[in-house]
């Protein structure tokens, strides 16, 4: 009677010693995935770190083959407000250029107030709103204290808690129209490609000028601005020069092309990474010849 006790009880530890080693597989096999898990997580880091880094030196090249692309037109004597967007592919790199002519959009330093005015108009705002900004607006780079009608000296910013007052001279960055009272971070981002501190011009040159812009100017009907801007975008891609503007007699339109050209890159690489570059470059002429100047660089978006 004893021994068939003795074979139970070993056939009870086999199965103990079974499950305790299935265990240990489990626990093992766990570990290995959690081991390969990690690696392959810390691998896709790295990758989309290196894609990352790829991208952004795909997007400085692209500025610079903008820059000389530029200097190619201006050598040859083609200056002008509209210039192709370009298309490069640098190894498994996909980059996009534009090339912008800063005399498409309103300059906060120079351009006439009505100018000013109307982009705040055209961006939706109501006529006393957009009437008090570009007023502070001209009250902010002009060097005297008197005040516009609707405008904001330094007594204004005081009794609204600012701790600043108007600069009283140019705006030196578009960014700067932050601080001009009234303005709120919502309105700046809606208006802020509409304005340049660049062009050194009272006017806009509608064949460089965003949609925001040319809805500033005064006389400019919505027919006739999505007939232009039609033609435009047509003329563009079959190679044409840009159709004549409508209200070609307006004293806030010009015809003259530079002095400053922003240029934007956007590089990809893979299906994550993506870097964008920008800087403004201001044509000189110096002995004769044509030199870029770069004025404002970013490395990490658009200026």
């Amino acid at each position: 009677m004893a021994a068939p006790l003795m074979s139970g009880t070993r056939r009870s530890q086999r199965g103990v010693v079974l499950i305790a080693v299935l265990w240990v597989v489990v626990i093992l096999m766990l570990v290995a995935t959690g081991v390969t898990g990690k690696y392959r997580t810390e691998q896709r880091i790295t990758r989309n770190a290196l894609d990352a880094t790829r991208a952004w030196y795909a997007a400085e090249g692209g500025i610079y083959y903008a820059l000389s692309r530029l200097e190619h037109y201006l050598g040859q004597g083609q200056a002008r407000a509209q210039l192709p967007d370009v298309h490069l592919v640098l190894g498994d790199a996909s980059v996009n250029i534009e090339i912008q002519d800063e005399r498409g959009k309103v300059d906060l330093n120079t351009a006439q107030g009505q100018l000013i005015r109307g982009v705040f108009l055209g961006a939706g705002l109501p006529f006393d709103q957009a009437d008090r900004l570009s007023d502070a607006i001209l009250d902010w780079r002009d060097a005297d204290d008197l005040r516009h009608p609707h405008g904001a000296e330094a007594g204004d910013y005081r009794r609204e808690g600012y701790g600043h007052g108007p600069r009283n001279a140019d705006f030196e960055t578009v960014d700067e129209l932050k601080q001009v009272l009234g303005m709120t971070p919502e309105i700046y981002e809606r208006v802020r490609p509409a304005f340049t501190v660049y062009s050194g011009a009272p006017d806009i040159n509608p064949q460089a000028a965003p949609a925001l812009v040319l809805r500033a100017l005064p006389g400019i009907e919505p027919e006739m601005l999505r007939g232009y801007l039609d033609a435009r975008r047509q003329n563009q891609a079959e190679g044409l020069p840009p159709p004549p503007f409508p209200l070609g007699n307006s004293p806030y339109v010009s015809d003259q092309v530079g002095p400053a050209y922003r240029l934007k890159a956007r590089a990809r690489v893979g299906g994550q990474a993506e870097a964008r570059v920008s800087a403004i470059v201001i044509r000189e002429a110096a002995t004769g010849d044509e030199r870029m100047r770069i004025a404002a660089w970013n490395s990490y978006g658009e200026l």
